[in-house]
Formats: C-alpha cells, sequence, structure tokens
C-alpha cells in the first residue's frame, strides 16, 4: 500500500542496508518497514524526512484507497460525542486552563517541543486493563463498546506538577521531565476535542442499560454512556488529579486525510486508525526531574532554546517531605 519510502531510496541510489545503517537498525527490521511506515518509530521518520529532504507526512502517501471496513457503514455513520463541563475553577481571563504532562526522556521527547503536539494513544491501546469498563456490566453491551473504543483517542494529563508518584512512575525515577501545557478550553472544542476531569467514585455506578435491552449506538451515545466511562476510574487513582482529553475519530476522517493511518495493537487493524496528537496547545515550561541524566539536558537545552521554553528544576525539601520547583 505504501511505497514511497522505496521510491525515494531508489531515486536517491541507495540500497536497504545503506537507509538501515543511516537510521542505525538492522536490515531485516528495515525491509519489514520500508512499504509499512507507521510502524518506524517517529525519530526514524524524522531522520527519513531529513533524508530525502521531504516531511514526514510525505512517506505515509499511500496509492491505493482502501480500507478492512470501508463496507461498513456503521463506521462512518455512528453518533457524534456529546459533553461539556465548566471550567470557570481553573481557566484564567483568557479561557486558557494550565495542565501538566509527566514523560519519560523517549526518542518522542523532540517531538513534543519542537513539534508541538503530544500523541494521543486509542483508549482500547492504554494499559490500564479496568480502562472502559467501569460503567458497564460483563454482558453483550461491554463487547459492543470496546469495539466502538477504537474510534477514540485520549490524552491524560494532570493539574499538579509536584506530586512524588507521579514523577517515579511516569517519568521514570525522576529521570523524565514534566510540561507544563496551556490550553484554550473553547479553541479545543471548536476542533473537535472533548475535555473533563477524571471521577474517582467508591463504587462502579453501571449504565442504565442492561443485557434485555436493545443495544444500539445511538442510545448508547445519546446518554453519554461512553463519556461516562472514559471519565471515570478506580479512586486509588485520585491522587493524580487528572484532566483528560478525548477526540472522536470517524472513518470518513481517513477518506479527507490520506496522511493519517497510524499502526494500532487493537484487533480492529491499522487502516482504520488515524494517527492523533493533541496540537492547539502551548508549552510554557518543562520541569526536569532531579535525576536526569546530562547527556539528555543537554538535549534538552538545546531544544528549548530553540523554541524559547523556561525550563524548571525539581529538587526533594527533606524538611518538608515534598518536592520544590525553581526555575534553572
Amino acid at each position: 500500500m505504501f511505497d514511497l519510502i522505496k521510491k525515494m531510496r531508489i531515486k536517491n541510489g541507495l540500497s536497504q542496508k545503506d537507509v538501515a545503517d543511516y537510521l542505525g537498525i538492522s536490515l531485516n527490521q528495515y525491509r519489514k518497514n520500508e512499504n509499512e511506515p507507521h510502524h518506524f518509530l517517529s525519530i526514524h521518520m524524522l531522520r527519513l524526512s531529513q533524508l530525502f529532504n521531504c516531511s514526514i507526512s510525505e512517506l505515509y502517501k499511500y496509492e491505493e484507497n482502501k480500507f478492512i471496513y470501508n463496507n461498513n457503514p456503521e463506521y462512518a455513520n455512528f453518533p457524534s460525542l456529546e459533553y461539556e463541563e465548566n471550567f470557570d475553577d481553573l481557566i484564567d481571563e483568557n479561557g486558557n486552563i494550565t495542565i501538566y504532562k509527566y514523560r519519560s526522556f523517549d526518542q518522542y521527547i523532540p517531538d513534543n517541543i519542537l513539534e508541538n503536539r503530544f500523541f494521543m494513544p486509542y483508549v482500547k491501546d492504554v494499559n490500564d486493563p479496568f480502562e472502559g469498563i467501569s460503567y458497564f456490566s460483563k454482558n453483550k453491551i461491554n463487547s459492543v463498546m470496546y469495539a466502538k473504543f477504537d474510534t477514540l483517542a485520549v490524552g491524560s494529563f494532570s493539574l499538579i506538577n509536584n506530586n512524588p508518584v507521579m514523577w517515579t512512575h511516569y517519568s521514570e525515577e525522576y529521570t523524565g521531565v514534566c510540561f507544563e501545557i496551556s490550553v484554550n478550553i473553547k479553541e479545543l472544542r471548536e476542533k473537535g476535542y472533548i475535555i473533563g476531569r477524571v471521577k474517582y467514585p467508591d463504587k462502579i455506578n453501571f449504565s442504565s442499560i442492561n443485557s434485555t435491552d436493545e443495544v444500539t449506538l445511538k442510545r448508547i451515545y445519546q446518554d453519554h454512556s461512553i463519556v461516562n466511562s472514559i471519565f471515570r476510574k478506580n479512586r486509588y487513582w485520585s491522587f493524580e488529579e487528572e484532566i483528560r482529553i478525548i477526540k472522536q475519530i470517524k472513518h470518513s476522517i481517513l477518506m479527507d486525510n490520506t496522511t493519517a493511518l497510524y499502526h494500532s495493537n487493537g484487533n480492529v487493524g491499522k487502516a482504520i486508525n488515524p494517527i492523533n496528537y493533541l496540537e492547539p496547545f502551548k508549552i510554557t515550561k518543562i520541569i526536569i526531574g532531579k535525576n536526569i541524566s546530562k547527556i539528555n539536558l543537554t538535549k534538552l537545552m538545546s531544544w528549548t532554546k530553540r523554541k524559547r521554553i523556561p525550563l524548571y528544576c525539581t529538587y526533594i525539601d527533606l524538611h518538608n517531605y515534598e518536592i520544590k520547583i525553581e526555575k534553572r
């Protein structure tokens, strides 16, 4: 389906081994990925775009217009989610809200900073085994709902930047970073995103739909069952003070955005899963974990200088047993 990378490689007189060596991967790995660019890491796609002097989106160009579920109208016509929450207690005079994203220092950090975007996985692909089932009993509804989660992308953020557990878990023992992000609620909603606070109930509140009812997509969407399940987590996660940003992806987007394909681990397959990023936001500061390596700090200083993003540092206040944050 995809062959632009191959065409550009041949056009530049390069062998598969040449490009594999350039990327620092095995020849077998490159051969597997050459016609499946969504399998490459984002840093590899960035380097390929530099090698071939083109945009990353061009490397995802395909020439066939066939999809696994093209003949399934349910994916093209399912109802739109409706949800709106009041954030008056959190927004500033410009309608912006400040949220935080803890990150390990991996190959996607330069993409976060230089491209000003955060990847949003599909709900069905997140690592919490209880995700999306807290609102539904274990019957046929659950299977129907889980099938629909392949259309919902989610970004997880927090209202706090100094939680020791989150620094340990999400930033790998303080070796990563925490992004401070400003998002405009109105702009976010206009672009089709849904934002809400995660609730942490003491017990599960199941949907009013039961196994004897006729389960229809329209009914499930209209009574907010999907949204209620996504914005609810076990009370043991309450320390995260999580804010979630959701994007509903309709099948028709694939037909309009031919560069937006992304491999998903879900059973429905990669062809109905366009890549999703949270993009209408501003990084207002980056907080450095106290155990960050010198080489990663050097990289970070270079990238943030280019984007004029201020750096802050964390240190441990032993007297009050808490994390303090100061400008670097």
